[in-house]
């Protein structure tokens, strides 16, 4: 049997549950009335709905069937879902969803995920110090949204794909190289942990332009964060400019606030920013595409906006957050699903359509309204165990036909 018809089944089988619980069941993926070695489309189905009711799925199945099937982008959904698949065979991934399913891995970061889709829709419990962030904070996601629609989807790929794969040279690591994003990561949670620097960020001062009104706390960091990725995002950045011009910026306006212990992590941070954004190593060109790109869709600063309230809400845990990712990548079977995601980012980023289609299987549940009824859905299946079933419905599949040699 080849490896992604039994993939074919699993996509199959996601879009039979947006339709009616009466509708015949469907045959095994044998074709022949058998289960054959990966089971029926049958049994993934239940794994995936065993773990909550039809009412409590009911939200998430409309809006999917509005967006997606009577539109006719169901069909896009799966021809991309299939073209991966049989492009990139999600082999060996067996372990890796195994231990999702068992709380390791980037199971660990599901509190953190979930505590950030309650700050998204305004669920997420506030400490009293921490009023300025009440309610839904969609805006972040609106203008992300707007983006996908008008940014280079190939650059979006890539972005994502360099950052999964990118390695920098490290003394004293396995093999002599190193994540970069887990080396990003570790640094910024250093950072993140010494407890200067919330009240360094509560009282920071900035002006949008020279001799211009100043600015405080929340809304001076987010013109100085923008301006930060401006001149990232700018066409003439160099390691030099780099050097020269934004770290002099960041050290002017934040490092020097800080003590010695504290500027040590920044400069730490800013060290392992600018080791990745060297042009040779191929994150930066798409980076600033797809940076650029969002920038000019968020004319009022509100990513900038999200980041100085993800540092500062202490309930919503960050720092721990930023902690955990590093240890994902870099051990155990997180290692293998990296892998796999950046041979299919790669895939993506290499075709046109592919990465085009891509996106647009997403963005409609994203626009016009869409985005607080999909994170308000999501958001009300806490605790339901829905994300367990479709990890068993996933492992389920790869323990028995995920291994098959494709004749």
């Amino acid at each position: 049997m080849r490896r992604h018809g039994a993939w074919m089944a699993v996509v199959l089988c996601l879009g039979c549950g947006a339709g009616s619980d009466d509708a015949p069941p469907m045959e095994s993926n044998t074709g022949n009335g058998q289960a054959g070695p990966c089971g029926t489309t049958q049994g993934l189905r239940d794994a995936v709905r065993g773990t909550a009711t039809r009412e409590d799925l009911q939200p998430l199945l409309d809006l999917m069937r509005e967006r997606l099937v009577d539109t006719g982008k169901w069909r896009q959904t799966v021809r991309v879902a299939l073209t991966v698949m049989r492009a990139e065979p999600p082999v060996g991934l067996a372990a890796s969803l195994g231990a999702l399913r068992d709380g390791q891995g980037l199971a660990r970061l599901t509190p953190h995920l979930r505590a950030v889709l309650g700050y998204f829709v305004g669920t997420l419990p506030l400490l009293p110090e921490e009023a300025f962030a009440q309610g839904p904070h969609l805006g972040p996601v609106r203008v992300v949204t707007s983006a996908l629609r008008v940014c280079d989807p190939n650059a979006v790929w890539m972005t994502v794909n360099r950052l999964l794969t990118l390695r920098l040279p490290c003394t004293g690591c396995p093999g002599g190289s190193r994540l970069f994003a887990a080396a990003l990561a570790d640094a910024l949670a250093a950072l993140l942990e010494d407890p200067e620097l919330g009240g360094v960020l509560d009282t920071l001062e900035f002006a949008e332009v020279s001799g211009g009104p100043r600015v405080v706390g929340r809304a001076g960091f987010q013109l100085f964060a923008d301006l930060i990725v401006d001149g990232i995002a700018s066409p003439s950045f160099t390691q030099e400019y780099y050097n020269q011009n934004l770290r002099v910026i960041i050290q002017d306006v934040l490092g020097r606030r800080l003590s010695d212990g504290a500027q040590q992590k920044l400069n730490a941070l800013l060290d392992a920013l600018g080791e990745g954004l060297q042009p040779e190593l191929g994150l930066l060109e798409p980076l600033q595409k797809t940076v650029g790109c969002i920038r000019r869709q968020d004319a009022n600063h509100e990513v900038a906006g999200m980041v100085f309230d993800w540092i500062r809400l202490d309930s919503l845990e960050w720092r721990d957050f930023v902690a955990a990712i590093a240890p994902v990548f870099e051990t155990g079977e997180g290692v293998a699903l990296n892998q796999y995601l950046g041979r299919v980012t790669r895939l993506l980023a290499s075709d046109d359509t592919l990465a085009r289609d891509a996106l647009g299987s997403v963005l409609p549940l994203l626009v016009d309204g869409a985005d607080a009824r999909l994170l308000g859905a999501v958001d009300g299946l806490r605790g339901h165990g829905v994300a367990r079933g479709v990890l068993d419905a996933a492992v389920l599949l790869l323990g028995r036909c995920g291994q098959d040699d494709v004749p």
